[in-house]
């Protein structure tokens, strides 16, 4: 397999339906859409458009396989409905008025493709669909619920950036990840557009826009969130390297907890209801299934999906409590880290005193010993016997060495 580098940097991308197009950002306000991408060879992919709307770095790009429409927003705090012309030579921009004071950070299509939901750090998400006799696309806002959850104070309420979203199967229900240390799922059910879906995902009645309908505490910021193909089963990964799965096949929601020896997990996606595919920061994807072996019920298993050329970081692996897995691998300092940490640590103590004897000495005076560094001090001499031998102290308190 080749590899090719389609720009520097990459912040994010999208596949059209069929995989024979994808739309990438290189880290600025473009968008490039390459065409051919059948091919697995990269460097044949052929850079087509350039939509260059945005004035400010794009956060998110998705691609709706239902109408084959874009989505893009941007850290200007707007977002874009790009549409392919009838004679397919160009993309046409449509304004999205998303009514936030702060810059999106995502965006993702529903399952049907009506209507679309925008993350930002204005402590609110945006929920947008088209609407016909404007011919323009408005936004509904989910920002403080209209119901309580018990067990909860001032639960649903986002008190920080929504930095993860997921559509769940039904496309009524809105799965969150935010930087409060809280995963949330809410209902963006529209009346004019959700007739037909499903009223009875999670076992619960139909819940009017903006109503919370779940949530669950991690130990960290919420930055991915991933529902299973069935839409029974959640999963969101946080930066304190721990994922939870709460499945919601038996009515009752039950949540289990894995705490991973990798580092964090940014992005998530489900093979099936029990194949859970997750990457972030250490560069490996991990895949997480199902064990019957384990007490959990779900994700107690994890290995490599793929090996980098050069030796993996330690831990190698992932390591979760499984009746047949070996212990967890518990990571300790290198010696030269070691050697490091201690010298910072002795060496912080005494700055101020040899920044205030450079001083003077630099001035010609001189500055007078600590009290604990003198013979005359009795934890001295029981920590330096030998020395304390050889030093006699003086009527000003000073030790002077005798040869």
């Amino acid at each position: 397999m080749s590899a090719h580098q389609l720009a520097a940097a990459l912040s994010c991308h999208a596949w059209n339906a069929d995989r024979s197009m994808i739309a990438v950002c290189p880290n600025n306000n473009e968008v490039w859409i390459f065409t051919g991408c059948h091919n697995p060879d990269s460097s044949t992919w052929v850079k087509q458009w350039v939509l260059t709307e945005h004035d400010l770095l794009i956060s998110g790009i998705d691609w709706s396989p239902v109408t084959n429409k874009i989505v893009t927003c941007s850290h200007d705090r707007n977002a874009f409905v790009w549409s392919l012309s009838e004679d397919g030579a160009s993309w046409e921009p449509a304004l999205v008025i998303l009514r936030i004071n702060r810059a999106a950070l995502a965006c993702k299509w529903s399952y049907d493709g009506n209507k679309f939901a925008v993350t930002s750090g204005a402590k609110c998400m945006p929920v947008c669909n088209y609407e016909t006799d404007n011919s323009w696309w408005i936004s509904k806002m989910v920002k403080k619920p209209g119901n309580a959850l018990p067990g909860f104070a001032k639960n649903g309420m986002f008190k920080s950036s929504v930095v993860a979203l997921d559509w769940h199967p039904n496309n009524e229900l809105l799965a969150t990840g935010c930087c409060d240390f809280f995963c949330r799922v809410f209902s963006a059910y529209n009346e004019g557009l959700d007739e037909g879906a499903d009223s009875g995902a999670l076992g619960m009645a139909r819940q009017p826009f903006g109503n919370i309908v779940y949530q669950a505490q991690a130990s960290g910021w919420v930055e991915t969130v991933a529902w299973s193909p069935s839409g029974n089963v959640l999963a969101f990964g946080a930066h304190d390297s721990s994922v939870g799965v709460t499945d919601f096949s038996t009515g009752t929601p039950i949540e289990h907890h894995i705490s991973m020896t990798t580092l964090p997990l940014l992005v998530s996606v489900f093979l099936a209801d029990d194949t859970l595919v997750a990457a972030g920061y250490d560069f490996n994807p991990c895949l997480l299934t199902q064990s019957e072996c384990c007490a959990q019920p779900f994700a107690t298993r994890a290995r490599r999906a793929c090996r980098r050329s050069h030796p993996p970081r330690q831990p190698p692996a992932c390591s979760f409590a499984c009746a047949d897995a070996n212990e967890p691998i518990v990571p300790t300092p290198t010696p030269l880290l070691a050697q490091v940490a201690l010298r910072a640590a002795g060496n912080s103590t005494n700055t101020s005193t040899r920044r205030r004897r450079r001083r003077l000495a630099a001035r010609g005076r001189r500055v007078a010993s600590p009290p604990h560094a003198t013979c005359s001090s009795p934890r001295f001499r029981a920590a330096n016997p030998h020395r304390a031998a050889r030093e006699r102290p003086t009527s000003s308190g000073r030790s002077t060495r005798t040869p």
